[in-house]
């Protein structure tokens, strides 16, 4: 087996530039998600947001059951206050009985989650 690594050099160029991220969650928050499946998601979440996002990175986070909302708005980890306790505070909806497809399209510029138990 062959291991390439980075000079040092290199390695030090490619943390100076690295790209901004703007990591996007869409959650089902539907019945079915109720209980231990939401609470695995909004954990997994946070995980991402702690341990994955520089300081000038942003995190979005919408839920969706029968209509989308945006619960945390392009958060960047250095401004955003109470990120963390507003994701653990992501109910479900147990009140719904199905999940309509969303109708609009998410767009953000690099990386797009989707945390759902329903098929599409």
């Amino acid at each position: 087996m062959v291991r390439a690594r980075p000079t040092k050099e290199a390695a030090a160029a490619v943390q100076n530039y690295r790209r901004k991220v703007h990591m996007a969650f869409v959650i089902d928050a539907s019945g079915s998600m109720c209980g231990e499946k939401i609470e695995t998601a909004k954990e997994a979440i946070i995980r991402r947001y702690q341990r994955d996002l520089d300081d000038d990175d942003m995190l979005s986070l919408i839920t969706f059951s029968n209509n989308a909302k945006i619960v945390v708005n392009s958060a960047t980890k250095k401004s955003a206050k109470n990120v963390e306790a507003t994701i653990r505070g992501v109910q479900c909806e147990a009140r719904l009985i199905s999940t309509r497809v969303l109708r609009g399209r998410l767009m953000c510029s690099q990386r797009r989650h989707l945390v759902t138990c329903g098929l599409w």
